[in-house]
């Protein structure tokens, strides 16, 4: 995966689409539209359009949103869309019109997933892991003159961000 560093979200993004020929729009969905609805995160592979779609809640932290987009990131990147049904699909979104439903998943290659535990879900969250742990490493502790924070900074930093 094309991780920038220093890290960025956006650089991701645009190394992604780079390294695969396929723009990906990030889709913030609002409250009133997950009520009822078990969806998290949801990437759409749609092949008519040459792009990709991943939707996230727009109200939880940025920091979490940047977690489940960095997993929908990890499924499209290890191409996990294995097609989802109407049914499925009316069952994770909740309150989007059956018709936008159906537009969405009509292309069969949709990632959604209800059971967690599968091989493809403990991947994409991983990768997510991975990505941002590297990505927010307590740096900015290290930068300090105070010894004990720096000591204490690099016995808790993922080991290949250690500075000599």
């Amino acid at each position: 995966m094309p991780v920038p560093d220093p890290f960025s979200l956006d650089g991701l993004i645009v190394n992604i689409e780079a390294e695969r020929g396929r723009t990906i729009h990030l889709i913030p969905v609002p409250d009133q539209l997950l009520a009822g609805s078990s969806l998290c995160g949801l990437w759409i592979k749609q092949e008519s359009g040459q792009f990709d779609l991943i939707f996230y809640p727009q109200s939880t932290s940025r920091f979490h949103q940047e977690k489940i987009i960095l997993h929908e990131l990890g499924h499209l990147w290890c191409d996990d869309a294995d097609g989802v049904t109407g049914e499925e699909a009316a069952e994770l979104l909740g309150a989007f019109s059956q018709s936008l439903i159906e537009k969405l998943v009509s292309s069969k290659h949709a990632a959604a997933r209800r059971r967690y535990g599968t091989h493809r879900e403990v991947r994409a969250e991983t990768i997510a892991d991975l990505i941002h742990q590297q990505a927010y490493t307590a740096e900015f502790v290290v930068e300090r003159d105070d010894a004990v924070l720096r000591s204490l900074a690099e016995s808790l930093m993922y080991p290949s961000r250690r500075r000599p």
